[in-house]
């Protein structure tokens, strides 16, 4: 299974193929090869040090979210408020899994 981290590019090199991320105490350097245009401040999806694709900065903070409460969840501590959109609303399919229409 692959799992991209959502990451803020803090510099794009001349070269516009490497660029970097800072979060708090952590930093790397991120492949952009795949993609095109990006800039200082996009959202990016990271696996494997290589930049999968540019996503939104509210999916960013979703993903970043649901990250922490599996984390969490594994230590067996609260996650709930790191859910809030999830909570307290009945589950729904994505549409290629819910069954056919009748006529």
């Amino acid at each position: 299974m692959c799992i991209g981290i959502p990451r803020q590019l803090s510099t794009v090199l001349p070269d516009g193929m490497t660029g970097e991320w800072t979060d708090g105490d952590e930093s790397d350097r991120v492949n952009l090869g795949l993609l095109e245009g990006v800039a200082v401040g996009d959202w990016v999806l990271v696996h494997s040090g290589i930049a999968l694709h540019v996503v939104e900065p509210e999916e960013a903070h979703l993903v970043r979210d649901a990250l922490r409460a599996a984390m969490l969840a594994g230590q067996g501590q609260a996650f709930d408020h790191l859910l809030a959109d999830l909570v307290d609303r009945e589950p729904e399919l994505p549409p290629h899994l819910k069954p056919p229409a009748r006529a």
